[in-house]
């Protein structure tokens, strides 16, 4: 009875583990400084470049936040 208990657990476990990592949604923040960085310099070009790669990435990645803020 606690070998069934014990695998239980366990499984539990790892559907819980599994749940949080696909839940973790990518960092932008060092993308997003680097748009900062070309606004600051007037390179608007750059900056609307980069932003549509995150947006882009965002899709695919299903991060409607992102999304949002590009």
């Amino acid at each position: 009875m606690s070998h069934i208990k014990s695998f239980t657990i366990l499984i539990l476990f790892f559907a819980i583990h599994i749940n949080v990592l696909a839940q973790v949604k990518e960092d932008y923040s060092s993308q997003w400084k680097k748009i900062e960085a070309f606004e600051k310099k007037g390179l608007t070009k750059d900056a609307l470049n980069e932003t549509i790669k995150i947006f882009k990435d965002a899709v695919v990645k299903n991060n409607e936040a992102q999304q949002i803020k590009a």
